[in-house]
């Protein structure tokens, strides 16, 4: 990788081709970000109606499977795993798209085919059993601004919880959800990169979303979060789930 433009490689003969696929959309495209001071955040972007929803959290959360959730609600995904964040004239931080699909386990894949239109889906690796699911007309192409951070952390809990992060804590996590941040080191950047995170959690709510461990929770994960977007319609018989143009209030 080299100065943020040029990605050179080799596959070996006979490599798997999805993932080399995968190695480059993940830390090549973080190399390239982190060269060309745009922050690539880990995890799943989410844009409802025109505000951008970055999903975080440790390998195994459960970041693309809610993120599939809010794709079942009508919502549209702006990136899956790696979420280019970059600031604005005005200081805010916007969420760039990444690439037109989500990265998602066999059981989910079959809760998502059930009653959604999907495009190809294809096994990134022969070892793993993981798909990548790309969207028909449903993939966000325009950036929006970043307005919520939910840090998603299983726990030996029985229900979600729902914590509101503030302070230094929230830089804390956005610093600990950079995507590949040791090369920071590398390419001398630690100062920028620590002043990006604090800037970021100036102008951005962070949510801790505890959920058990076992189990699938997404769908009620994506009820959670969604009124922290939108307040309920005046008569409304039932939450808006991200299927009309209502913006945030």
């Amino acid at each position: 990788m080299e100065k943020g433009r040029e990605v050179r490689f080799q596959p070996y003969e006979g490599a798997n081709l999805e993932e080399v696929k995968l190695y480059l959309l993940g830390s090549c495209m973080g190399a390239l970000l982190h060269q060309k001071k745009i922050l690539p955040m880990h995890g799943s972007g989410i844009n409802l109606a025109g505000n951008g929803l970055l999903l975080t959290g440790r390998s195994g959360a459960g970041k693309s499977t809610v993120a599939a959730a809010f794709f079942r609600q009508g919502c549209r995904i702006l990136a899956d795993d790696v979420l280019p964040v970059r600031l604005d004239e005005t200081g805010f931080p916007i969420a760039f798209p990444g690439y037109p699909h989500n990265k998602l386990c066999r059981d989910a894949v079959e809760r998502m085919a059930e009653n959604t239109r999907l495009g190809s889906v294809q096994s990134i690796s022969k070892n793993r059993d993981k798909f990548s699911v790309a969207y028909i007309d449903s993939f966000q192409t325009e950036p929006v601004p970043l307005k919520i951070i939910c840090d998603l952390v299983p726990e030996e809990v029985k229900e979600l919880q729902r914590k509101e992060i503030t302070g230094v804590e929230k830089i804390h996590v956005i610093h600990r959800n950079t995507y590949r941040r040791f090369m920071t080191q590398g390419l001398k950047t630690a100062q920028w990169h620590f002043e990006q995170c604090t800037r970021i959690a100036e102008k951005v709510r962070v949510l801790r979303i505890e959920r058990p461990k076992y189990g699938h929770q997404e769908n009620e994960i994506a009820a959670l979060i969604l009124p922290e977007f939108f307040k309920p319609r005046e008569g409304a018989s039932k939450p808006w789930t991200g299927t009309d143009e209502r913006r945030n209030p």
